[in-house]
């Protein structure tokens, strides 16, 4: 995930550590076997297993951003990565326009710079921005931080994205009030978790928690079927990842 990263600590008495923060599946230039790995448990519950890959959940996002899009404008929101991501999947299918919030525009030079693509958007506020919503349909990605912005656009659909309270069977779930979930997310699943606890082999695990998550069926899990002993930390004290 972009902005992201995985520190690997070596103290003086010899003790290696690794932390990860927010992640992918895949990762290459993973840390090896330190004696202890901290990791992100947001989706370390195994009772959430989805029975659907990412590669499916693409395919059912581009499939009802082209249904919602023939019937007329489209606002997507969620978080910040989660828009970029979305973003880099439309524009090889859907021409826009494109507008944007405010703390979405503000991340997306470096997203597209990493990624390898190239999309011309409009922020929401300036006049280009009015001009294309006035001018006919139009796709919008809002953060949900941005409010002021979300509340401008009169838009026909909404999309959010999150991998949460959607269906295990689907990664698609219409609600009453017109909004459409789609678990369209740009981090690692508990499938890819556990991946990525094999690839580093920790000697021990710690499962972080502190931000809410699944940190003790996490730790279980991994102690249980990779027997690795493992521990949580479970009480979320700071929305600020290592606060604790």
């Amino acid at each position: 995930m972009i902005g992201s990263a995985i520190s690997a600590v070596k103290y003086t008495d010899g003790s290696h550590y690794a932390f990860t923060s927010d992640f992918a599946w895949p990762l290459h230039n993973l840390p090896v076997r330190p004696d202890v790995l901290v990791v992100d448990a947001t989706y370390g519950n195994p009772a959430n297993i989805r029975n659907y890959s990412p590669t499916d959940v693409v395919h059912r996002f581009l499939q009802v951003v082209q249904e919602l899009h023939s019937a007329g404008s489209i606002v997507v929101t969620g978080y910040r990565g989660r828009l970029q991501y979305a973003l880099q999947v439309m524009v090889d299918h859907f021409k826009g326009p494109y507008v944007v919030s405010r703390h979405v525009s503000d991340t997306l030079h470096e997203y597209m710079f990493h990624q390898g693509f190239h999309v011309d958007t409009h922020q929401l506020g300036t006049p280009d921005a009015k001009a294309v919503m006035n001018a006919g349909r139009f796709v919008a990605l809002v953060e949900t931080r941005d409010k002021t912005d979300l509340l401008s656009v009169q838009a026909d659909n909404k999309i959010f994205l999150s991998a949460f309270m959607v269906p295990r069977e689907d990664p698609v779930r219409v609600l009453s009030n017109g909004v459409t979930r789609v678990a369209l997310t740009d981090h690692a699943d508990f499938l890819g978790t556990i991946e990525l606890v094999k690839a580093i082999e920790p000697a021990r695990l710690i499962a972080d928690g502190t931000r809410g998550g699944n940190a003790e069926a996490l730790a279980d899990y991994v102690e249980a079927e990779l027997r690795i002993p493992s521990t949580s930390i479970a009480e979320p004290t700071s929305p600020a990842w290592g606060m604790h």
